[in-house]
């Protein structure tokens, strides 16, 4: 389905062992088929939650590609033009300035797409990203 904002979401069963929290990256699941788990390790994300407060083991949608909310880690300013990258803290984001030459591959395997508004630093905050992912 098209997203309202933007984005391209597939359905997935929410396997994170509690509520969706819409913004939220996930990978899949090392356990069950079609499910997915809150990203853990930087590396591995798969998708951005798209609804909010499914239930575990329910069905829910994230977005794939395009363009999606994306819940950054607490008291992180976003940046317009930013790259998106996994924070080290499970299923949230930060950015980072884009590289000027030879990016550090670390950073850009952590990479979830584009920030596409500046936001304030604070809690629980939904940043606006165009999202693809290395």
């Amino acid at each position: 389905m098209m997203t309202p904002d933007g984005g391209i979401a597939v359905t997935v069963t929410n396997g994170t062992g509690s509520a969706s929290v819409k913004g939220s990256l996930v990978s899949a699941s090392p356990t069950a088929d079609n499910s997915v788990i809150l990203q853990t390790n930087e590396y591995d994300t798969v998708g951005i939650v798209y609804d909010g407060g499914v239930a575990d083991g329910n069905k829910m949608r994230i977005v794939v590609a395009g363009i999606a909310k994306v819940l950054f880690k607490n008291s992180v300013q976003a940046v317009r033009g930013y790259v998106a990258i996994a924070a080290d803290t499970d299923g949230r984001a930060t950015n980072i300035d884009v590289p000027s030459s030879n990016p550090v591959v670390g950073e850009h395997f952590k990479e979830i797409g584009h920030v596409l508004e500046n936001k304030n630093g604070s809690t629980d905050v939904l940043v606006k990203c165009f999202i693809h992912f290395n």
